[in-house]
């Protein structure tokens, strides 16, 4: 029981998060070709997926890509995602760079935990962005 009210908690927290994200993201808007949205929209769904199965995953994983302890990922942290969830079929290197750039929400270069959760949960990866 305390298992799924854990779950239930993170889902909601997660939630809360990617929500937060859209309403900062609502300025920018970012074009791709078809082929590539297609790839993208394919790759986010099995993400979503993977970290759907246990939400605890997602702080997990982030922190996991930190190296630095600075709270934000940069390009080069977030590159190793591949890596950190053994995905790395599911994410080649032009694929991954194009949800980092869709993660970057204010084009610092730094990539903030809601940011991230955002892209990932993103119910319509091109239309809720």
């Amino acid at each position: 029981m305390q298992a799924r009210e854990a779950q239930a908690r993170a889902r909601a927290q997660a939630a809360a998060v990617a929500a937060e994200a859209e309403a900062l993201a609502a300025t920018t808007k970012r074009t791709y070709p078809p082929e590539l949205q297609a790839q993208m929209t394919r790759t986010q769904r099995k993400l979503r997926e993977w970290f759907e199965e246990d939400y605890k995953r997602f702080r997990k994983v982030f922190r996991a890509m930190d190296d630095d302890h600075n709270g934000w990922c940069d390009r080069t942290e977030l590159l190793t995602l591949p890596v950190r969830t053994n995905l790395h079929y599911l994410l080649p290197l032009p694929l991954l760079e194009a949800l980092i750039d869709l993660m970057d929400i204010d084009g610092d270069g730094r990539i903030l935990y809601h940011e991230f959760v955002r892209v990932i949960m993103a119910e319509d990866l091109f239309g809720n962005l």
